[in-house]
């Protein structure tokens, strides 16, 4: 047993000693390695030592050189100034000076022709510029020359007393140019369905405001003084008509007519004076496309050409909705009303160019609230309008 622990204990001190020397040894190489890191460091100091005693070397050999150079150029310097101090003639007599006939300056012929041809160029180059920018209709020759579609008629702009109540001018006013220009476009509508009269005729315009409605409204009360005519406002969004035609607020019209919640009899009303028969918007439907999308919307037009030999429908703008596209499917023809120096030509034509997409024949465009004064003036357009209006008696 003695001898047992006795051999425990030496192997625990040999192995105390190994772990011991094992130690040191790993001591010994971890100092090794930190020395060799130290010698390493050092090498790459001294490396970046000899570089930078290189670069001192050829900074110190330019900066002798640009020395000398500055040295050079003060000496050089000093001696220029030294010899401008020389006092020199200031001037010496080559020829007797022989005052001249004419003045040299100003040149009055050739600063009068300057001036002329710059005023010609600058004038020129703003009309171009103004014409360039000014993409509005603004005369009966732009509708043909710029929308590329005959002209019905051009209605002049309406003073403030007779734009009140523009929608009954032909019958409040009927000698006032506007008037006449009413029934100029009947005119049209009538010659151009000479061969295929123009039965069911819709209105519409780009954007509101273009007069769309009081053009549709005119031209149904001039119709309707020689033919059965009918009205029909389908612009069920912002109707305009029943005010002028002094309707009552609750009155039936084509949203109820072709809900079936009213019959044509309550929906149409009569305008005495001319005879002209109307059927309103009626109550503001959600959805007026899907009203005039329904067959009963073509069923209801096709027994009215049997009452009537024109039909005028008040469409929507067309930039807004798409009821005009709708509507077009159902009649025979399409007048476009433009107003004059507002509606850009570019709109016009996107609008046309949809209608004629849609398969739906244009009649013709309506300048509307064209400014015959500024027209003749600016453009050239309705020269001597004032002689020939006073002879034949419009105002």
């Amino acid at each position: 047993s003695d001898l047992a622990v006795a051999k425990a204990n030496t192997k625990k001190q040999v192995q105390n000693i190994v772990t011991s020397i094992a130690k040191e040894f790993n001591a010994a190489k971890a100092t090794e390695r930190t020395f060799e890191e130290q010698i390493n460091g050092s090498k790459g100091q001294i490396q970046n030592l000899s570089r930078k005693e290189i670069q001192a070397v050829n900074l110190e050999r330019e900066a002798a050189t640009n020395r000398q150079l500055y040295q050079t150029f003060l000496s050089r310097q000093k001696e220029t100034t030294a010899t401008a101090d020389a006092q020199a003639p200031s001037a010496r007599i080559v020829e007797i000076a022989i005052p001249s006939i004419r003045p040299a300056r100003p040149n009055l012929a050739e600063t009068v022709g300057t001036a002329a041809a710059l005023a010609l160029f600058l004038g020129v180059a703003a009309a171009l510029l103004f014409r360039h920018l000014n993409n509005q209709v603004n005369t009966r020759a732009e509708v043909e020359t710029k929308l590329f579609q005959p002209l019905l008629a051009a209605l002049p702009v309406m003073s403030k007393a007779n734009a009140r109540n523009a929608g009954m001018s032909v019958i409040d006013n009927p000698h006032d140019i506007f008037a006449e220009a009413i029934r100029t476009a009947g005119t049209g509508l009538m010659l151009s369905g000479l061969d295929t009269p123009h039965k069911v005729i819709a209105v519409t315009s780009s954007v509101p405001g273009e007069g769309k409605s009081t053009f549709s409204l005119n031209l149904a009360l001039w119709q309707a003084k020689t033919k059965p005519t009918l009205l029909i406002e389908a612009d069920m969004r912002r109707p305009t008509l029943g005010p002028q035609l002094n309707l009552a607020a609750d009155q039936k019209g084509l949203s109820d007519l072709i809900a079936g919640t009213a019959t044509l009899e309550q929906c149409m009303t009569r305008h005495l004076i001319s005879g002209l028969d109307v059927i309103a918007a009626g109550t503001l439907p959600p959805n007026p496309v899907e009203l005039l999308m329904s067959t009963r919307f073509a069923q209801i037009l096709a027994e009215l050409q049997g009452r009537y030999e024109i039909i005028i429908v008040d469409c929507a703008p067309l930039h807004l909705v798409s009821d005009v596209l709708v509507v077009g499917q159902n009649v025979t023809g399409l007048v476009y009303v433009v107003k004059a120096g507002d509606t850009s030509v570019e709109t016009a034509k996107e609008g046309l160019k949809r209608i004629a997409s849609s398969d739906i024949p244009i009649i013709g465009v309506v300048l509307n609230k064209l400014n015959y004064e500024r027209a003749e003036k600016y453009y050239g357009d309705y020269a001597g309008y004032g002689t020939y209006g006073e002879q034949y008696g419009y105002k």
